[in-house]
């Protein structure tokens, strides 16, 4: 069934309108849902990682302060 030319004009303009609610909400939502669910996956994965951990060990050697280019030659 054909509208008539005045409701159809209503009818595209909702449309857009629409369109543009339905883009508005989705980011709105969509940055809610990242930033809530993965930062608590961020905050968890983090306090798990230390938990049972000792200090990682490094194979830095100190140079000698009394060598004149210490800093020139550091490993």
């Amino acid at each position: 069934m054909p509208l008539p030319l005045s409701l159809h004009r209503a009818w595209n303009g909702w449309k857009a309108v629409g369109r543009g609610i339905g883009i508005a909400v989705s980011f709105v939502l969509l940055s809610v849902v990242w930033l809530v669910v993965f930062g608590i996956y961020a905050l968890c994965m983090k306090c798990f990682r230390w938990v049972g951990r000792s200090a990682p060990s490094s194979s830095w050697q100190a140079v000698l302060p009394d060598y004149q280019h210490s800093f020139d030659h550091g490993f």
